[in-house]
């Protein structure tokens, strides 16, 4: 009866894979003899874990081939002709659900001899590569009130968006939102999820990459400010996941955006009602000018 020892070696590079992310493993079967064998088994099951995989036939040493599929998707399983010295090498790739935060990605690959065909090392003729799962999100936040000047007096509502640039999914982030005192009345209204204002937690979020929510501000800009009001915005992923990108987003605040409006001045004039007895008499009338313009009686 034959006698060939086959072996088999997986790797990928790495220890720690972003869920989201591609990972790809190298393959390498080959046979040790001392006698050839033709139509050995190759498989690699799909790891859990996974949303979607390919592998591919990349090439060949010493007089090995590959007599059944050379590519396809899903599990990998197929045949190869192994001369003693021969091997056959494969890409094998996979992406991770980018929902996973922790745990490991495992894959496991095999190759078994023919029938009629003694291994001597049957028991180990199998390759475990094992990745760590690092969750890994690039936050981004913008804001915007769509306006240079405000009335003291009056309502002012920013807008604040935030992106996430993958690869991860976050279900949570923290946002934190240095208000400014002139802003009064202060009220946030989360797209989805729930918003603590306290605490800067915004929870019950599913972002996947590439997707944004916003969150919006209200409130009334104090009547007695002058100057300028700046609303400055931050933005953190939860616990346990990176920032891919820590150059937009130094410690200890990722990301930082700030709006600065000038305050219109309100000039009160004096007012005079028509003698009629029907009439309602106000004290004074309040009316914005632009700080450019003055104003002569």
């Amino acid at each position: 009866m034959p006698t060939a020892d086959l072996t088999i070696s997986m790797d990928d590079g790495t220890t720690t894979v972003a869920p989201g992310a591609a990972t790809s493993y190298t393959i390498v079967v080959s046979n040790n003899g001392p006698d050839a064998v033709t139509g050995a088994t190759v498989f690699d099951s799909l790891p859990d874990g996974i949303t979607g995989n390919s592998w591919l036939a990349t090439g060949s040493t010493g007089g090995g081939s590959v007599t059944g599929p050379a590519i396809g998707s899903g599990p990998l399983a197929t045949t190869v002709d192994l001369p003693v010295g021969g091997a056959v090498v494969f890409t094998f790739t996979v992406l991770v659900n980018p929902s996973l935060t922790t745990g490991s990605l495992i894959n496991l690959a095999v190759v078994l001899a023919p029938a009629g065909t003694t291994d001597p090392n049957d028991p180990g003729n199998h390759a475990i590569d094992t990745d760590t799962l690092t969750p890994q999100a690039d936050l981004s936040v913008t804001m915007t009130d769509g306006k240079a000047i405000v009335v003291p007096g009056t309502s002012d509502t920013y807008t604040i968006t935030v992106t996430n640039n993958g690869p991860s999914t976050v279900s949570s982030l923290t946002l934190s939102d240095t208000i400014p005192a002139a802003l009064l009345n202060r009220n946030f209204a989360p797209s989805v999820g729930a918003y603590d204002a306290a605490t800067g937690a915004w929870s019950g979020l599913s972002l996947a990459s590439g997707q944004h929510v916003t969150l919006t501000l209200t409130g009334t800009i104090a009547s007695n400010a002058t100057g300028t009001i700046t609303n400055t915005v931050t933005v953190a992923p939860p616990a346990g996941t990176t920032d891919t990108d820590p150059s937009t987003a130094p410690p200890p605040t990722p990301t930082r955006y700030p709006r600065s409006l000038r305050l219109l001045p309100v000039l009160t004039l004096p007012f005079r009602a028509p003698s009629s007895r029907s009439a309602t008499v106000r004290p004074f009338l309040t009316a914005p000018i632009p700080r450019e313009r003055s104003h002569s009686r």
